[in-house]
């Protein structure tokens, strides 16, 4: 959840009526993020804005899980945020498999929209056959449903994203 401090006083935008935010508000050392369930008051120092790039930096990374057991990986660079869950063995032919990634920190409500997409022609396939994800505070599980004749390869990959509402 990103919004902007009570105290804002910027300019409004006529059109859209939304607050005019200057750069300098963004690396002034006051609290305008409230993000990932930190309290207001506190300085956010993970969360950037690169380039117009929303990016962010956690030192616990997220873990995953996997059914049957060491299936899938998830890439070094993936977060609580966003990341990319690899295939490391197939998944054979009518048969199912689940990778649970469990947040470093859980949110604060069950309500977070995760958002999976195929990164793979392969994954692409796999979403055809049955691809659909549940989640709670501490993390989420992509279902894998391979009901066809064909195996779905190593080397498939899922990229995710987790946005955590407004409640």
């Amino acid at each position: 959840m990103i919004s902007v401090n009570a105290s804002f006083t910027g300019v409004v935008n006529t059109t859209t009526q939304l607050p005019i935010l200057n750069v300098a508000d963004l690396t002034a050392n006051t609290t305008i993020v409230d993000f990932h369930g930190i309290s207001t008051g506190t300085k956010v120092t993970n969360l950037e804005i690169n380039g117009g790039h929303i990016t962010t930096s956690q030192t616990l990374l997220p873990v995953i899980s996997s059914f049957p057991s060491n299936v899938a990986t998830l890439s070094v660079k993936s977060t609580d945020i966003s990341g990319l869950i690899k295939l490391e063995v197939p998944i054979p032919p009518t048969s199912t498999a689940t990778f649970t990634v469990t947040y470093s920190k859980s949110y604060l409500s069950s309500r977070q929209s995760v958002i999976v997409t195929p990164g793979t022609q392969s994954g692409a396939i796999a979403f055809q056959r049955g691809v659909y994800v549940t989640s709670t505070q501490a993390g989420f599980t992509i279902h894998v449903d391979n009901s066809s004749v064909a195996a779905i390869p190593t080397g498939t990959y899922f990229n995710y994203t987790v946005i955590d509402p407004i409640s």
